[in-house]
């Protein structure tokens, strides 16, 4: 036999019809929120508890007072309070195929059925294998040559052990390039990079970051030699004491500015005659656009 128990388990009849039984039931139930309505009055005073509650409980309210009820339609979120709003941020992307999309709820079925518990460097399940081959082959397919794809469990472990990689090639450079208005994350390390200064209030200062004017696309030219110099002076200034560049090519919390081909290029090729590392955040670019 060429098949592992768990490929029996998959492939047990019963399983698939338990997945069609709860796709087909869910739809039906996703199928009910057609459209934007008010709070159950009956649920409203539970559900205001619940808001304060878990503002209490994780140190901090939430940013929207809204607690999901586990379903959705699309844009259409029901909150617990049994109302139903439009979700225009898509949950900051997370959402980019909508509330309780079938094909989501199929593949987060499977997971939960493959025992996909992610142990970095000590177990990964077989699926890691082509997800990353599926990766590369999609990122090389119009010539780049990207050899590796490192799985992490979220954008912060991906840019922290990104900033580590660069750290260790340009030893012992110790400063790194960033955008004005860049958003890296909110770890100690992150939050140095990120250009927000309340995000490093009462933070110890762990990485020297020097920031480069992002695109504006109302003054294409301008802002593009002006974001080249900079990033020369820069050079001049510190030299060979940058780890790498940080590019996001859609600034997210900056405001959503998008940059073109013609700006990172020229950046990019100043970088690489000073064989400066390029760090390419694309959250935004890849998963939320």
């Amino acid at each position: 036999m060429n098949r592992t128990i768990a490929d029996e388990f998959a492939a047990d009849p019963r399983i698939r019809e338990a997945k069609r039984i709860l796709l087909q039931t869910c739809q039906e139930y996703r199928a009910r929120i057609t459209g934007v309505r008010p709070p159950d009055s009956r649920l409203r005073i539970g559900y205001d508890q619940l808001v304060r509650e878990y503002g209490t409980l994780r140190g901090g309210r939430l940013f929207y007072s809204y607690l999901g009820s586990g379903l959705g339609n699309g844009a259409l979120v029901e909150l617990a309070d049994g109302s139903v709003k439009y979700d225009f941020i898509s949950g900051i992307g997370v959402h980019h195929w909508g509330h309780s999309h079938p094909a989501i709820m199929e593949a987060s079925l499977d997971a939960a059925l493959s025992d996909t518990v992610m142990q970095g460097n000590l177990q990964q399940n077989v699926e890691s294998v082509e997800l990353a081959r599926t990766l590369l082959e999609g990122v090389n397919r119009k010539g780049a040559r990207l050899n590796h794809c490192f799985l992490s469990t979220n954008g912060a472990m991906a840019n922290e052990n990104a900033l580590k990689v660069m750290f260790q090639k340009k030893y012992p450079a110790n400063r790194i390039l960033a955008f004005e208005g860049c958003f890296m994350g909110r770890t100690l390390a992150l939050s140095q990079v990120t250009d927000k200064p309340e995000y490093r209030h009462g933070l110890p200062a762990t990485i020297s970051v020097d920031y480069v004017p992002y695109f504006d696309d109302a003054r294409p030219e301008e802002s593009r030699r002006r974001a080249v110099d900079q990033l020369k002076r820069y050079i001049r200034r510190y030299p060979e004491k940058h780890a790498g560049m940080v590019f996001e090519l859609v600034l997210g919390e900056g405001g959503f500015h998008v940059g073109n081909r013609e700006f990172f290029k020229e950046l990019m090729q100043v970088l690489k005659e000073h064989e400066i590392p390029i760090l390419i955040d694309e959250i935004q670019t890849f998963g939320r656009t």
